[in-house]
């Protein structure tokens, strides 16, 4: 990509974000909430999707990390990329790890891999966040310790910071035991580490 298609590009996002805004929140002095309030909706917005965006990765890789381990034998899932085109791959996905929950999900993933205490935490608080953010529009009738990241106020800066620290060494470590980033060539190690035969 030659500097100025990455320059047009940058510019036609950044209109993009100007134009969602407006659409999401309407121009700040058209609003029919105070300046403030309305600040308020947009930083409580930017911090409930962030929690949704990383407990959905949270999801997806435990999803996966189970997948890896129940298909290690299978070498058709070993040496594809994001499933291909065969259905019984995208079934096991969708239609039955998709509908569990995602602590559930986690508690699977805990009897194939060793998951670090802190980031067991750390997943919880998440997810425990996620459930206020998913379900509830108005924050303000929320008891406060259901906003609280390791006692502070998820919506103040020190509370939003502690929680991106922990969610992005979470998320990298589920990232990471998923394989998703590595070739599809490379996943078939564990299962011939499995399928290999006793010495003696």
């Amino acid at each position: 990509m030659t500097a100025k298609r990455r320059t047009e590009r940058y510019r036609r996002i950044e209109r993009q974000i100007v134009e969602m805004r407006e659409l999401a929140f309407g121009r700040q002095q058209n609003s029919r909430y105070p300046d403030a309030d309305y600040l308020e909706i947009e930083r409580d917005s930017i911090v409930r999707a962030r929690v949704l965006l990383d407990c959905a990765l949270v999801e997806e890789m435990s999803a996966l990390i189970i997948m890896n381990h129940v298909l290690a034998s299978d070498s058709k899932f070993n040496e594809i990329t994001y499933f291909g085109r065969i259905k019984r791959y995208h079934v096991l996905y969708d239609q039955v790890l998709g509908r569990l929950p995602a602590r559930f999900k986690m508690s699977v993933v805990r009897k194939f891999i060793r998951v670090p205490r802190q980031v067991s935490q750390t997943v919880e608080r998440m997810l425990a966040l996620r459930d206020v953010f998913a379900h509830v529009r108005t924050l303000d009738y929320n008891q406060r310790r259901n906003l609280e990241y390791k006692g502070q106020n998820i919506l103040s800066t020190p509370g939003f910071a502690a929680y991106v620290h922990d969610s992005r060494d979470g998320t990298a470590f589920l990232i990471g035991r998923s394989r998703v980033l590595e070739p599809p060539t490379n996943r078939s190690s564990l299962s011939r580490v499995r399928q290999r035969p006793r010495e003696g």
